[in-house]
């Protein structure tokens, strides 16, 4: 059993910070997510049923599953990103917008944000 210095002195996980986040902004890019320890890793996330709707790249495995958790469980949700967010926040990706909810042939982004549910 875990001592209260373990529980003291542990890290909070990717889906506690994915909360506090959420619970202190209401608009929140993936730029930003990129920041967080635990983020970035070699996974592509896409819109589900969208294989060609990018909304980020290079995440970690752990943070697709608790973005996962979080929008299955209604705690956040995608929500159409200004098309000045990416480009105050420094970063965006490297491909076409994607312009409507459509099946494409090629990869498109998906330019999206975090916001509370």
């Amino acid at each position: 059993m875990p001592s209260w210095t373990d529980h003291a002195n542990s890290k909070p996980t990717l889906i506690e910070r994915l909360r506090a986040l959420l619970r202190a902004d209401n608009y929140i890019s993936f730029a930003e997510l990129d920041q967080l320890d635990g983020f970035c890793g070699d996974q592509t996330l896409t819109l589900d049923g969208y294989p060609n709707l990018v909304v980020w790249t290079g995440i970690s495995r752990q943070a697709v599953d608790d973005l996962a958790t979080l929008l299955e469980r209604g705690e956040c949700r995608l929500g159409l990103a200004s098309p000045f967010t990416y480009l105050i926040d420094g970063k965006a990706l490297n491909l076409p917008i994607a312009k409507r909810l459509i099946h494409y042939k090629k990869p498109r982004w998906l330019r999206v944000v975090l916001l509370r549910a």
